[in-house]
């Protein structure tokens, strides 16, 4: 069962007068307060949209993001809640696990207004870069002054059995003989079990967590773009940084289009995977007669460069790749100036500046 939240307040230091517990009003105050300052809730999200309307009729309280893009669906019911809250929530769910980048960009936009656009808000909520690929993931938080047996059953089921991140939040609301109004907060799971939950039972989409060695290349290869001085930061993500060669900044090369991140179309990225550390030169959707130019020049050289699409009918290009078997600083550090800071990036200094 849910615990429940009882609260004394402390009269000249010494005696205890309890505060009693009274009905929470009306559901659209909690959702303001929620709206005005979600760490009430919790402090990795960010209001991205309010009372949104699915296709299939209902309409979603609260919708917000995490620092990782992933979406969380909050509904708010006053008092109890029944077993039909949860079908509804998981109904939201349902809608809410196809939204494309796009939709929750236009989502965002529409509700932030003069706080946004979405991806400066996120940077200034979390200080990184909105990532590039967003609902990943979802979650379900139910937001309600009591959460019934039944509703408790499920939603534990849900969670520890299949990892479906669902979990409750109720708030007890009290008020002294002053006038004075307080809130406490009771999650009914711990928000780090159902994180657990979701990582070890659910079938994620979303990468495993970095392994030690991963973290330790992450932060070597964080440290040699940052430390040289043609190199600059371009996207990271928890797999992947990317940067580029800002001797390359030309107007002809910023020119990338719809490839989050810098306007740079061509950029090198690093793979941070679990055994090896890829390093690719890519480019990037742009002008065609520059990626054409760029394109000749690679195949005219091809003792240096290689062309793969990615897809294989896609608008993405590798001109150059090397694997690194390896985690040590000066591995690292002597294959980037052996694959890169030679022959193939003189050359394309050289010819690609004009």
């Amino acid at each position: 069962m849910s615990e429940e939240v009882r609260m004394w307040e402390i009269l000249g230091g010494e005696s205890l007068k309890e505060i009693s517990r009274t009905r929470l009003g009306l559901e659209s105050r909690i959702e303001d307060w929620l709206a005005r300052d979600i760490s009430i809730l919790s402090d990795d999200l960010l209001v991205v949209g309010r009372q949104i309307q699915t296709v299939f009729g209902g309409i979603i309280d609260l919708l917000c993001l995490d620092w990782q893009g992933d979406v969380t669906i909050v509904e708010l019911k006053r008092d109890k809640t029944p077993r039909q809250i949860t079908a509804q929530t998981l109904d939201y769910a349902s809608w809410v696990k196809d939204l494309s980048n796009d939709n929750i960009t236009g989502i965002a936009n529409t509700y932030l207004e003069e706080k946004g656009p979405l991806e400066e808000a996120f940077v200034q909520r979390f200080g990184i870069e909105l990532p590039e690929a967003l609902n990943e993931h979802h979650n379900m938080l139910i937001v309600a002054s009591q959460v019934d047996s039944s509703s408790e059953r499920i939603i534990r089921y849900l969670s520890d059995t299949y990892g479906v991140g669902i979990n409750v939040a109720t708030f007890g609301y009290f008020r002294n003989d002053n006038g004075q109004e307080f809130l406490a907060r009771v999650f009914l799971i711990e928000p780090e079990r159902v994180e657990m939950n979701i990582g070890t039972q659910s079938p994620s989409k979303r990468s495993p967590p970095l392994t030690d060695v991963q973290a330790r290349v992450r932060a070597i290869v964080e440290d040699l773009i940052r430390e040289h001085p043609r190199f600059g930061l371009d996207k990271r993500r928890k797999n992947s940084q990317k940067f580029g060669v800002t001797d390359w900044d030309t107007p002809a090369l910023l020119s990338a289009e719809d490839w989050p991140g810098s306007r740079r179309i061509l950029r090198f990225v690093f793979h941070n995977k679990a055994r090896s550390l890829d390093l690719q030169l890519a480019l990037g959707p742009g002008p065609d007669e520059t990626r054409q130019r760029i394109l000749a020049m690679a195949r005219a050289n091809s003792d240096i460069f290689m062309i793969q699409r990615h897809p294989p009918n896609g608008t993405t290009f590798t001109l150059a790749f090397f694997s690194i078997e390896g985690n040590t600083r000066s591995l690292i550090r002597k294959s980037v100036k052996k694959r890169f800071a030679g022959t193939g990036t003189s050359f394309l200094t050289m010819t690609c500046l004009g």
